[in-house]
């Protein structure tokens, strides 16, 4: 059945843990106005980067309260989930609605009393979506959180289907589907979605599954969605990192893919909505180097030793246009360097390159202070909540988000208070990051990620596997 949460009040209560720093809540009131408490999530907020070309960043606690949709004490629900990507499709009450993809989903009971997600009957499907109304400016409404229930496919704890599955033969493998990308037609009509597939034995990546989903406009309830799986690429050239359309007025899309695990040389691939609803991989080209030569161009070749780097670090990201900068852009936090908790934005005036790098946000504690026990990344852009352009602005706004979880264990998750902003683990958390209008204008040379030598540069040590989900036993 589709999951229906019931929204939490929503007034805050705040606790000084030292100057500048705020403990805060969502779900529980506990006194105190509501309008002194928004002031002080303000000034948590405003704890971001100012870099040298003019950007800002802030916690975003109005779209943070936006999402904040809990079950009632004692009762299961939707509790947490990684990937986060959205796409505004057709449909709904105005015909325009933000689809949120989830990959691994907890479900299981909340404990108001102490904030906490209890782990006895924890069921964990591989992925869930969200549904939230638009209008013809931005998606202000609250997300109706939704999964399946339905164990007849395999195994028998109800609640454990996902809500995207491969066939039965590789399901009983223990095959998964984790939806971090996509895109929808310019009509909204349909989507094309763009899965990681993982053994789940050991979250090691098999390749890239594409999810094309013929009609999401006319069929109000998605579970009765029918979509179709094309395996593409290969286990060793991915392309699930990011997917969008390559201009204003075309069905042409970019993707970005990687060579093994390695997140700081990113790969470029185009090919036509029309065609990858298709599943005709045939048809794709790669941004390469065909035969050695210095100069990369388009071809069908998809060697692993011929595909050209375009120059930014990226995994599980968003590739997005924006009119108002004249510029790509993407976010990117690195999982693996515990030295340097921050979110990065990439920005290009061309998909080719060169791109420049420039620091958009420091992510607080206790996640980024304590690197050595959390895994942040999923840094995604999410341009429907950013609302429309402000004329005479000088800065245009961007909405992101990412997601922290627990290394080596889940035992934090779990714990009482788990659930208790800031240190709510395994739940997207949302930053607004003002940019000047006239950045192109203010980037360096020195900031230009390029060359080969530059992406490799930058390497560290090779990514061990995405970090979603949870161990069999909390802190196991």
């Amino acid at each position: 059945m589709v999951g229906k949460l019931v929204a939490s009040v929503c007034s805050f209560a705040l606790l000084a843990l030292a100057p500048g720093y705020y403990l805060y809540n969502f779900s529980n009131p506990s006194g105190g106005s509501r309008q002194w408490s928004q002031h002080a999530l303000r000034r948590l907020g405003t704890t971001a980067v100012a870099s040298a070309q003019g950007l800002t960043a802030s916690f975003a606690f109005d779209l943070q309260q936006q999402f904040e949709v809990l079950p009632e004490g004692g009762e299961r629900g939707w509790l947490g989930a990684d990937a986060a990507a959205s796409i505004v499709i057709g449909g709904g009450r105005t015909g325009r609605r933000a689809l949120w993809l989830y990959a691994d989903t907890l479900l299981t009971e909340y404990h108001s009393g102490n904030q906490s997600r209890q782990w006895d009957g924890l069921q964990m499907p591989r992925s869930s979506i969200a549904m939230v109304e638009c209008d013809s400016v931005s998606c202000g409404g609250r997300p109706e959180y939704i999964w399946r229930e339905d164990a007849s496919r395999v195994g028998s704890k109800i609640g454990e289907a996902a809500f995207f599955e491969p066939p039965l033969a590789e399901l009983r493998r223990g095959v998964a589907l984790w939806p971090v990308a996509g895109v929808a037609a310019r009509d909204g009509k349909s989507a094309l979605l763009v899965a990681i597939r993982v053994n789940v034995s050991d979250y090691s990546v098999l390749g890239t599954t594409l999810i094309a989903l013929p009609d999401v406009a006319s069929v109000e309830d998605p579970r009765k969605w029918d979509y179709k799986l094309y395996d593409v690429g290969a286990e060793n050239v991915t392309w699930f990192t990011a997917i969008g359309f390559a201009d204003g007025r075309t069905d042409s899309l970019y993707l970005w893919g990687h060579i093994g695990s390695d997140k700081h040389t990113t790969h470029l691939a185009r090919a036509t909505y029309s065609e990858l609803m298709r599943g005709r991989w045939d048809t794709v080209e790669y941004w390469s180097r065909p035969h050695g030569d210095e100069q990369s161009q388009w071809s069908r070749h998809a060697d692993a030793t011929s595909l050209a780097p375009i120059g930014p670090a990226s995994w599980e990201g968003t590739i997005t246009w924006s009119e108002e900068l004249g510029l790509w852009y993407s976010f990117f936090t690195d999982d693996d360097d515990i030295t340097d908790p921050s979110i990065y934005m990439y920005v290009a005036e061309d998909m080719t390159g060169p791109w420049s790098r420039l620091k958009a946000y420091d992510i607080p504690g206790p996640f980024g202070t304590d690197g050595k026990s959390w895994s942040c990344y999923a840094a995604k852009a999410h341009p429907e909540l950013a609302g429309a352009p402000i004329a005479g602005h000088a800065n245009a706004d961007l909405v992101l988000t990412y997601l922290c979880n627990e290394r080596g264990g889940s035992k934090k998750l779990f714990q009482p208070m788990g659930m208790f902003w800031p240190s709510r683990s395994y739940w997207p958390t949302f930053v607004r990051v003002s940019v000047p209008r006239d950045l192109r204008q203010k980037l360096p040379h020195s900031s230009m990620v390029a060359s080969v030598e530059e992406a490799s540069s930058l390497r560290r040590r090779p990514h061990q596997g995405r970090a979603g989900g949870v161990d069999e036993e909390p802190g196991a």
